[in-house]
């Protein structure tokens, strides 16, 4: 019996031994669950109020920045957030949208929120071409030559553009570059004035309609369409979305844009007006307006002389404004591309 007692308590020893370590892993075991699922339930993720179609989030343990967690808005993946635990989103269109994270391939967060609508594009990116690039000494010849209109757009709203206003501008925007001056016969300021005025700093409006896969530009005032238009980047379909760009050259022979000008000019002022090229080889030309009423006066017969000289960048054009044969005003006219 001793032999056996002896023997006995050792084995149950052994097994109260081994209950025991089961337990204490099994009481790990649970603690580590506990811990892990803590873990989850302090992982926090923010998402900004949106500006202009922008929207930042952030993704926290604690004070612990968490990188990796997977953003999703309307079921599209935007990105994961950074080692800073920061994503942003940007150029989102105006609406209502939802928001869900994932972490290690699991939902750990959602949420709502709505961008508002803003209409707004912007040139980044512009220039003309007269004749070649310029590279002296080669002249252009305004008479003679045509020239090409190069200009980025970007939608910079939250809004899908499917159409634009162009102003391209016959000013020098040079204030001191260009007077009046009155010569003869001494009519008052409020005659000529207005009229010199436009002729000075008219503008030419032309509408871009984008379509799929394609652009329009045409003369809003003759609704004329300009030719020879090539565009130098895919469009979404629709339009321009948020963000994206869209460049497009236009080129046109400069007698057929001084044209669209002055006839933009006519409607404007309610009148008629034809032209006369009188030397294309020194750039002479001549304007003629019919019926220009101002008050209770009217002009029937009103002549623009304007010739263009000088060598590319430098180019310029003098005016030179007669009423009824007399010479009224003149005015150099500088920068005369629509710049």
């Amino acid at each position: 019996m001793k032999c056996r007692i002896a023997i006995t308590i050792p084995l149950s020893l052994i097994v109260l031994l081994y209950l025991a370590s089961s337990g204490f892993a099994t009481s790990s075991a649970d603690e580590s669950k506990k811990d892990e699922k803590a873990t989850e339930d302090q992982l926090k993720i923010g998402a900004s109020p949106p500006m202009r179609g922008t929207v930042a989030f952030n993704a926290l343990n604690g004070s612990r920045d968490i990188p990796g967690v997977k953003i999703r808005i309307d079921g599209e993946e935007k990105g994961v957030t950074d080692e800073n635990g920061e994503l942003l989103v940007k150029w989102l269109v105006a609406g209502k949208h939802k928001w869900s994270a994932f972490y290690e391939e699991e939902e750990v967060s959602q949420g709502k929120f709505e961008v508002s609508k803003i209409i707004e594009a912007k040139i980044i990116d512009r220039k003309a071409i007269f004749g070649k690039e310029f590279k002296e000494p080669i002249r252009f010849y305004a008479l003679k030559d045509s020239w090409t209109f190069v200009h980025t757009v970007k939608n910079t709203g939250t809004t899908v553009i499917d159409h634009y206003a162009l102003e391209l501008s016959s000013s020098s925007g040079k204030g001191s570059a260009v007077k009046i001056k009155l010569i003869s016969p001494p009519l008052p300021g409020w005659v000529w004035k207005p009229f010199a005025g436009h002729l000075k700093t008219g503008r030419r409006m032309m509408e871009v309609i984008i379509k799929d896969h394609g652009v329009e530009m045409a003369d809003q005032c003759s609704h004329h369409p300009m030719g020879n238009l090539i565009l130098y980047n895919p469009i979404s379909k629709g339009g321009l979305w948020p963000g994206e760009t869209i460049t497009i050259s236009s080129e046109e022979h400069y007698t057929k844009t001084l044209e669209e000008f002055y006839q933009c000019m006519a409607v404007k002022l309610d009148t008629k007006i034809t032209n006369e090229i009188v030397d294309a080889d020194n750039g002479i030309m001549n304007l003629f307006v019919k019926k220009y009423k101002i008050s209770f006066l009217t002009f029937n017969d009103i002549k623009i002389k304007l010739t263009f000289k000088g060598l590319n960048r430098l180019e310029t054009c003098f005016l030179r404004l007669y009423i009824d044969d007399k010479l009224c005003d003149t005015a150099p006219w500088f920068e005369f591309f629509w710049l």
